[in-house]
């Protein structure tokens, strides 16, 4: 999305890169050196200004995912299969010819029909209906596949094909897609495939997908040499129990239908590799299909699945098999959830989160209060219901305000609090836009905090109530409390204890089942705790010898699990070698970094300073903590010509007048003006990254800045869209696709 009319030649020489997304620019042609991408597996040039296929990327022989949609192509070559690890191909709104239109519109899939529909469109036409019977009639050898699509056929063509089929030894796979088999004709797929059954024997592979379907024929348990069955793309409402007569059946697909639940009867397939039920209405994932010892993989993703943590489901297939075995050896039901509580400093966070622990409904299990910087964290254990609430009380000063992206999740529900006796409606709003954009299912409770003050007017506080309470109906239903209370006498605490209580227990995952093996393994994180705060992997899987030797799957599934609920930190995409078993020690490492003296007035510091700070920690934890904090948007390293040393600038560290021909060298024109200027930098999520910035009303979005940067250890040049930098005010009235921008990264309307 930067307007490009070119490929800037320093992208071809990133040869281990294996997604390119060129999307949204000006592009008409790709330059020879793209070929140079040896590793290419999904290339993105949709919304460009392409008339043709460009041949180079053809080249790129590990393709397997390419987009070619919203551009002016009016030909797709048959060379395109050339590309043997090719899998989807888009290539709607194109003009191109002879592709069906159903199928321009839902993306290429199936690189087997691709060829039929190229052969058609490159004068190598699709034998008719009636000249296919007659080659199906003579046994053709090389007949072993027959794609029938659109053909709409009735009774008639239907008899004619079984009579035909009833010749031919030689066909292995039927395809038969967007034949309407809709009620009131569904009876013509039921005519089909009861004279299918006994006439032709050696079909394995049948295609019923995108047939609108609503009703499944139980005359397909008569096709008993089936090995694939895919009846995706329809509206079918269940699985027929038929299917359980497929004996040699090895893979399933029944996606994008509208199944509610799947049937015993599967259990009996015991030749079954691999099911895909995604995109459909089930609720319960039945315990059978951890039985089935051949089944590799299950996909059910999109599913309002209620009896597997949705942490687990959204981690893919393996965790979710590995979650099904280790329910067979023993489960337990849990009630466990965070509460998170954000807001600027002074609006009595932690007085609130201390009179929640005092609630006369709390049980037990609950652990004191333990106050570090930046963070405070309580376990509270209520009696009826059994809940368990991981009680997270964020620092409100600006410093952290980008370590605490870290530790908010879905698994949660969020209370945002403003005081009414001083209240700052930009910035109560802003934490409510930040938990509504990046957690849209999470409730958010609103509590005007300092409600036992007497020095205060009424009158002041019924507007200050009043107004919040507007604020609040314009973010329903995201925000579904709002209450003033007083952590000092105890107003409006049941209350908030009783809608903490039904919000809770609304949830889809209160209760929930968990395997007895993922308790095991977290009480072993706790013991670990007073060892280090932070393990490798390898180590961690040796320490779980002692309780049973749980497999690789069962700890990364136990593991994602616990990095939800806060109770460890994981993050497999910046280094798989760690596990964080005590969270708040980020927090602290953190601390160390922003309790430093060497800052200059650019809130920059050597490498080898920040590494100093953690001496304490080996050299690969300190690349993990320079990591993770980069990766974070804590803080950003830069290479200085000047001192040919590496250097990191901590952004909520800049002095108010930080020597901006300094920060010229790495930051772009538009964010210096905006600093000179006063005025909060805007990120991906809406955090802001520099202190002393109230009554600022300009930002800078990253998405209108054009970055251009290179690497060879002198400069970045940035360059930026022209009016980059105006008022907030102008941005949240610049149209429709300006306010939708400023609603996707959290920035609050005035």
């Amino acid at each position: 999305d930067n307007g490009l009319a070119f490929i800037p030649s320093s992208l071809l020489h990133l040869v281990c890169v294996k997604e390119l997304y060129l999307n949204s620019n000006s592009l008409k042609a790709m330059p020879e050196g793209i070929a140079s991408l040896c590793n290419l597996e999904v290339l993105d040039i949709s919304h460009n200004k392409f008339t043709f296929v460009p041949s180079i990327i053809l080249k790129c022989q590990k393709l397997r995912n390419l987009d070619l949609s919203y551009n002016r192509i009016d030909v797709l070559p048959s060379s395109i299969l050339s590309l043997s690890c090719l899998q989807q191909v888009y290539v709607h709104h194109n003009p191109i010819k002879g592709v069906p239109k159903s199928i321009l519109n839902q993306g290429i899939h199936d690189m087997d029909y691709l060829k039929v529909v190229l052969a058609e469109q490159h004068g190598k036409p699709v034998v008719p209906l009636r000249e296919a019977l007659k080659r199906i009639e003579r046994n053709d050898p090389h007949m072993t596949k027959l794609s029938l699509v659109e053909c709409n056929m009735g009774i008639a063509e239907l008899r004619s094909l079984c009579n035909a089929l009833e010749l031919n030894t030689n066909l292995r796979a039927l395809r038969l897609q967007h034949q309407a088999f809709s009620v009131p004709h569904h009876e013509h797929l039921d005519y089909f495939l009861s004279t299918l059954a006994p006439l032709n024997q050696s079909i394995a592979h049948l295609d019923l997908t995108n047939n609108m379907l609503t009703i499944m024929s139980k005359q397909i348990g008569q096709l008993t040499n089936l090995v694939s069955l895919d009846i995706s793309h329809n509206q079918l409402p269940k699985l027929h129990g038929e299917i359980s007569k497929l004996l040699h059946l090895e893979v399933l697909k029944a996606s994008h239908n509208k199944i509610q639940s799947i049937p015993a009867q599967i259990d009996g397939l015991t030749n079954l590799r691999e099911i895909d039920l995604s995109h459909n209405k089930i609720v319960q994932i039945p315990q059978f299909l951890s039985y089935m010892k051949n089944l590799e993989k299950i996909v059910v993703g999109h599913n309002p699945v209620a009896n597997v943590p949705k942490e687990i489901l959204s981690r893919g297939d393996n965790y979710l098999q590995a979650y099904m075995k280790n329910m067979m050896v023993g489960s337990e039901t849990v009630f466990r959830m965070k509460l998170m509580i954000v807001g600027q400093s002074g609006t009595g966070k932690t007085s609130l989160a201390s009179a929640l622990a005092r609630d006369k409904k709390k049980g037990p299990g609950s652990t004191p209060d333990v106050q570090e910087s930046g963070i405070h964290v309580t376990t509270m254990t209520l009696k009826d219901p059994p809940i368990t609430f991981s009680v997270w009380d964020f620092d409100g000063n600006e410093i952290y305000y980008n370590t605490h992206q870290i530790y908010m999740s879905n698994r949660a529900i969020y209370m945002v609090c403003a005081s009414i006796v001083n209240p700052d409606y930009m910035r109560t709003e802003y934490w409510i836009r930040t938990v509504a954009v990046q957690f849209p299912t999470c409730p958010i409770l609103v509590l005007l905090t300092h409600g036992d003050d007497r020095t205060t007017a009424k009158e002041y506080k019924a507007e200050v109530t009043d107004r919040f309470r507007l604020l609040c109906t314009k973010y329903h239903p995201n925000v579904q409390f709002l209450a003033v209370v007083s952590s000092k006498t105890g107003r409006g605490m049941d209350k908030v204890m009783e809608q903490i209580v039904q919000l809770a227990m609304e949830q889809p995952y209160m209760p929930e089942e968990i395997p007895k093996i993922f308790r095991v393994i977290e009480e072993k994180v706790y013991a670990l705790r007073g060892e280090s705060p932070i393990l490798e992997m390898d180590r961690f899987h040796l320490v779980l010898d002692d309780v049973g030797s749980p497999d690789t799957g069962t700890i990364e599934t136990a593991v994602a699990l616990m990095h939800d609920l806060g109770i460890v930190l994981y993050f497999k995409d910046i280094d798989p070698n760690f596990l964080v078993v005590n969270p708040q020690w980020l927090t602290q490492s953190f601390t160390k970094l922003i309790d430093q003296r060497h800052y200059s007035q650019n809130a920059i510091l050597k490498e080898a300073v920040v590494e100093a700070m953690w001496d304490t920690h080996s050299e690969d934890v300190r690349k993990y903590l320079m990591s993770l904090f980069e990766h974070f948007g804590v803080f950003y390293c830069f290479f200085s010509v000047a001192d040919q040393t590496q250097q990191v600038l901590v952004p909520c560290m800049l002095s108010s007048n930080p020597d901006l021909s300094v920060l010229g060298k790495f930051w772009c024109p538009a964010h210096i003006a905006a600093w000179e200027a006063g005025y909060p930098l805007l990120q991906s999520t809406p955090v802001p990254s520099g202190k002393n910035y109230q009554n600022r009303n300009l930002v800078v979005p990253f998405s209108e800045v054009r970055k251009s940067a290179t690497h060879s250890g002198a400069s970045c040049e940035t360059r930026v869209t022209k009016g980059a930098i105006r008022p907030l005010e102008s941005l949240h009235s610049g149209g429709n696709g300006r306010a939708k921008q400023l609603e996707e990264v959290g920035v609050p309307r005035l």
